[in-house]
């Protein structure tokens, strides 16, 4: 062959070879076919597995409380020795028929919603959806000002609390309007890594889209115009457990479920 063919040769192979090296790990798509959405999960992280999820909302909810807690997914960086290290996030969802709602919630409600979540009674309604275990190891949950992203249909809501054994946790939820249901991603980090954390939490809610049939829909909203009475009532309650929800999140470290199987 030569030594031009040989070097040729060479040539293509460290060309082949280095896009490989040079490259940076992809996330991971993970689709929620049940409630359809889909959410880029990050390189070095792993998701939790369901039955640990479904523990820590068993543990932490008040089973007299009408509002479940329904966690569809959550994810950690795979660090640590046990299930709900920090940092993590979870995925709950609020179907609009929580609200009392049989149809979307339009977008000239949306601010109705924020200002409900900002307004809700924290204090009673942790007393009403909490567990007296959750109760006891929590304190000072405080949800800070709602910000309203009109163009992407969602909006964010830090939230901070202090845990016992743990010491202040922070929470950025971000509530995401579909067709359906609200789908709230909330990342969970201990306070003195929040803004280290803020870029990682920011590209993992920003990841989040629904399916194109789950997505709000204009077109469902120029059909049925918005019911003023929606969010009265039974919504502002939903609405309440929502909050406490994605509130309780914080005590998964508290509440894990088991550690972690080595791989």
């Amino acid at each position: 062959m030569g030594f031009r063919g040989t070097l040729i040769g060479y040539i293509g192979m460290v060309g082949s070879i280095l896009p490989c090296i040079a490259l940076p790990a992809r996330a991971a798509s993970f689709h929620s076919q049940r409630i359809g959405y889909t959410l880029e999960v990050l390189p070095g992280w792993q998701q939790i597995p369901q039955d640990v999820v479904d523990s820590l909302a068993v543990k932490v909810q008040n089973p007299n409380s009408p509002h479940r807690m329904n966690y569809d997914a959550a994810f950690q960086a795979a660090t640590g020795q046990g299930w709900f290290e920090y940092p993590y996030v979870i995925i709950q969802v609020v179907p609009y028929s929580d609200f009392g709602a049989s149809r979307q919630i339009n977008e000239d409600q949306f601010p109705t919603v924020l200002k409900a979540l900002t307004g809700a009674d924290i204090n009673k309604a942790v007393d009403q959806q909490l567990s007296p275990q959750a109760k006891a190891m929590m304190s000072g949950l405080s949800i800070g000002q709602a910000e309203l992203d009109t163009l992407n249909r969602r909006y964010r809501v830090p939230m901070s609390m202090s845990v016992a054994g743990i010491g202040q946790v922070h929470g950025q939820m971000t509530g995401y309007f579909g067709r359906k249901c609200l789908v709230q991603v909330t990342f969970y980090c201990r306070v003195a890594d929040a803004d280290q954390l803020a870029t990682t939490s920011q590209l993992i809610a920003d990841s989040f889209h629904f399916d194109a049939d789950n997505a709000y829909s204009e077109a469902e909203a120029a059909a049925h115009p918005t019911n003023p009475s929606v969010l009265t009532g039974v919504g502002e309650k939903a609405i309440e457990g929502a909050v406490i929800a994605a509130g309780a999140g914080l005590l998964g470290l508290a509440f894990r479920g088991r550690k972690r199987q080595a791989k």
